[in-house]
């Protein structure tokens, strides 16, 4: 799972007001921070369902108001909140603490897999925003020459997605398949 900010909170109950969050400026309003909590929820409901899953919570130190990451703080609510509801400590869940953007998410996602299990993963789910589906599934993945029948995104948005993080998705999707196309041909 890819975190997006750092809940700096002690108290589960305030999750979703952003003042227990460290945000960026376009993170605030549109209930960015109740979709944080819905990736959180959709992650550990999936864990929960297969017993063979590891749920790797994946995002490092991004803000230089904070000592800790995104994972952590992701983590600490998810404990916090009770997410995992299980009479025994539920030990399918971990954190990198390394990532600072979309492909490392992945990348070190799928490193932190191994080094917590031993083995590498048979199949891949990544719960974050719609909107980023295409980026996680026709880049990251295939960069990573991932096979495709193994790997799942399942989206979860906010309230609010503003036209302008569309179409600034799109573009960026856009032009990187056409800088991996010329790459391809220059080969």
């Amino acid at each position: 799972m890819a975190c997006h900010a750092i809940w700096k909170g002690i108290d589960p109950d305030l999750r979703l007001n952003e003042d227990q969050w460290i945000l960026e400026p376009y993170q605030t309003g549109g209930g960015r921070v109740s979709a944080f909590f819905a990736h959180i929820l959709r992650g550990a409901e999936l864990a929960k369902e297969d017993p063979d899953s590891l749920l790797v919570f994946s995002g490092g130190q991004t803000r230089t108001t904070s000592t800790t990451t995104e994972a952590e703080s992701y983590m600490r609510l998810a404990l916090a909140a009770d997410v995992f509801t299980t009479t025994t400590p539920f030990n399918r869940a971990t954190t990198e603490d390394h990532a600072l953007d979309s492909y490392q998410n992945l990348l070190f996602s799928i490193a932190r897999f191994h080094e917590y299990t031993g083995r590498y993963p048979t199949k891949i789910t990544v719960v974050g925003y719609d909107f980023k589906q295409a980026r996680f599934t026709d880049l990251h993945r295939a960069a990573l020459r991932w096979p495709i029948e193994k790997f799942h995104y399942i989206g979860v948005d906010p309230e609010v997605v503003h036209e302008n993080v569309e179409n600034g998705e799109v573009s960026l999707i856009s032009a990187c398949r056409l800088m991996f196309a010329n790459i391809v041909a220059a080969d």
